[in-house]
This record gives C-alpha cells, sequence and structure tokens, in this order.
C-alpha cells in the first residue's frame, strides 16, 4: 500500500466511523430498516451522492474516467427509489452544492471518490441484514459493490488501483480535503430529519 493510501486511510477513519455511527446506517447495519426507512434513506443518500458525483466523475482523464464510469450510484439510487415507490428524487439544497464545495483538479476527484468508496464499504456490511429483512429480491445499489460478478473489481478495488498508478501526481492535501469534506457532506445529508408520510 502506499503512503498516500495510508494518508487517505488514515486521514478519513474519524469521519468515516461517524458516517457508520449515524442512526440510519446504524438501523441498516442491524437489519432493523423497514421498507419506507430504507426508501426515505435512499432519497438522501441519493441527494448527497449527486452533488458528489456531479463533480467527481467529470472532466478525469479518459483512462482514469474508463475505469471509474460504471461505479456512478446516483442513477442506481434513484432506480431503487423508484422500486420502492418513491416519489421524484429530492433536490439539491444549496447547503448540500456548498458542503460538497468544488473539485477542481483531479487529485480531489479521486479524493473524492475514495471517499464515496468508503461509504460504499461500510453500507455493503448490511448486504445479509437487509435482504433478511426487505427480501432477496430487492437489488439494492448500496449493495452493488458485493454483488459484482467473478473477476469484476469492487469500486474501492478500482479507485485504489487508480490512486496507486497515479500516486506522484496526485496532491496529497488537495485528495485528504476533497476525502474529507465529501464523508462530510453525505453525513449531512443523512443528518436531515426524515420526511413525514
Amino acid at each position: 500500500m502506499s503512503s498516500l493510501l495510508r494518508f487517505l486511510e488514515n486521514g478519513t477513519a474519524e469521519l468515516e466511523r461517524a458516517f457508520t455511527r449515524s442512526s440510519d446506517i446504524q438501523r441498516l447495519l442491524a437489519g432493523a430498516c423497514g421498507a419506507d426507512d430504507y426508501r426515505r434513506l435512499l432519497e438522501r443518500l441519493r441527494r448527497g451522492f449527486a452533488v458528489v458525483e456531479l463533480q467527481a466523475f467529470a472532466d478525469l482523464p479518459e483512462p482514469v474516467h474508463a475505469r471509474l464510469k460504471t461505479h456512478r450510484m446516483t442513477w442506481r439510487l434513484r432506480h431503487d427509489i423508484g422500486i420502492l415507490g418513491g416519489a421524484t428524487p429530492l433536490p439539491a439544497r444549496a447547503e448540500d452544492l456548498e458542503n460538497a464545495g468544488r473539485f477542481p483538479s483531479a487529485s480531489a476527484k479521486l479524493g473524492a471518490q475514495f471517499a464515496l468508496a468508503l461509504v460504499l464499504e461500510s453500507l455493503g456490511r448490511a448486504q445479509q441484514a437487509l435482504t433478511t429483512c426487505l427480501g432477496s429480491a430487492l437489488v439494492s445499489c448500496l449493495l452493488f459493490n458485493g454483488r459484482r460478478a467473478a473477476g469484476e473489481p469492487q469500486f474501492g478495488a478500482v479507485v485504489r488501483a487508480v490512486i496507486e498508478d497515479r500516486a506522484t501526481e496526485i496532491d496529497w492535501s488537495e485528495a485528504i480535503a476533497a476525502a474529507r469534506r465529501t464523508l462530510r457532506t453525505l453525513r449531512h445529508a443523512l443528518a436531515e430529519p426524515p420526511r413525514t408520510a
């Protein structure tokens, strides 16, 4: 593992733990998330992912974009929300855009991608509990990484490989700042009180 990956992992560890300690994620991991709760969780995650992915996948060098583009989650989140009976996706709020900030360089974009992968890996741990609670017929975007076909690398593995390959070109401070901002943005998206039905 490169020094850069260690730096990113160490610099985001506390924020990643804070994300997984949020009450919604704890219920998800414990298998105590009903279909309505799960849909509302997906709605808030979609809004958070959308504001980050809007920039994090844009204008990457072509070889990097080609390796990462199939892992975008926003459309998968929207698809699953529709399956669960959700309405039109929640619009982005000015505060979401402000929290995400801008990712002006490839270093910042890769830092944001690193954080997205951490979140998806955390959520992927809910696969068994979610399947037990909601049924095996539900194909969830949150579990996409866990259901990759044999030989297809998970998002986290792809992002780490890209970072390893480009470590000498990456500005460490830009990458860590973007990763931390991404984790804060997604945590903030979850902190919003659930809408009443």
